[in-house]
């Protein structure tokens, strides 16, 4: 009887210290637990926060490079595989060369990176005064201070820096950088009212143009005492004045389908074939 009530004594004993033993572990889950909460808290709070300046960093500095050109617009992409800039012309004027490495400029709105042309378009060279801007009228008119409104324009003059804008579109030294807001195209890119008249002019001046070349040309030459003499090497045709007073050689037929008049050659004659023509322009 003593053994078994020794023996109960010693079993709750036992499970005293076992429960010890547990609340002991509680204790020390928990303390644990409050361990890694407040080691690992403030380092999330700092985490969380530096994230947030970054963002907010992102934003202001994408601001900030958007207004300096470093930020890029989800313009379409030029040729040359990146989006194209769509520029102030505040934007434009800090690519001289100084406040920004490249050299740029402006034709009809369009930007052109010309950095290769440094030789001419920087310090001292003789193109200087296009770069930071669009001078377009300066580019028929030869005029430095020119500006870029070309509306005024006759459709000579607009074909004149037409040949200039595809000059840099073509020529492989130079890339094209995107468009620059102002008369030709709005700040996201689209071109202006008077951008898109502006390209149906140059369209039928580029026709007339063509259809110009393509008119056979008359014989010239020069004899003293007596001036020039023009005249058609088809005995069927009649030199006359087109555009921009060259001399021409047209088939009666073609006379009279003119929707203008055609004029004759000086001194010449209506049905006059070969006629003198002193002051008869080549081109």
């Amino acid at each position: 009887m003593e053994l078994r009530q020794r023996r109960h004594d010693d079993l709750r004993n036992e499970s005293d210290d076992d429960a010890d033993e547990g609340v002991s572990a509680g204790d020390a889950g928990l303390d644990e637990q409050d361990k890694v909460l407040w080691v690992w808290l403030p380092l999330i709070m700092v985490g969380l926060g530096a994230l947030l300046f970054a963002s907010m960093h992102v934003i202001n500095s994408h601001d900030d490079t958007a207004r300096m050109l470093h930020a890029i617009s989800h313009g379409p992409r030029v040729p040359g595989g990146h989006h194209e800039y769509r520029l102030t012309k505040t934007e434009l004027a800090l690519f001289n060369g100084v406040e920004q490495d490249r050299l740029f400029l402006a034709v009809l709105g369009q930007v052109f990176d010309v950095s290769a042309g440094k030789k001419h378009y920087g310090d001292g060279g003789a193109y200087r005064h296009f770069i930071g801007v669009d001078r377009s009228r300066a580019f028929s008119s030869g005029v430095a201070t020119d500006g870029d409104d070309v509306s005024s324009f006759t459709d000579k003059q607009l074909l004149d820096v037409h040949r200039w804008l595809v000059f840099f579109d073509t020529n492989k030294a130079y890339a094209r950088m995107g468009t620059v807001e102002g008369v030709y195209y709005d700040k996201f890119g689209h071109a202006t009212p008077l951008m898109q008249a502006l390209r149906e002019r140059i369209r039928a001046a580029k026709a007339a143009e063509d259809a110009a070349a393509a008119i056979e040309a008359c014989n010239m030459e020069w004899k003293a005492g007596e001036g020039s003499v023009v005249w058609c090497q088809d005995p069927n045709k009649f030199p006359r004045k087109h555009v921009g007073g060259r001399c021409g050689c047209f088939t009666a037929a073609d006379i009279a389908m003119q929707s203008e008049p055609l004029e004759l050659m000086d001194h010449c004659k209506e049905l006059d074939k070969r006629c003198v023509s002193a002051t008869y322009s080549a081109s």
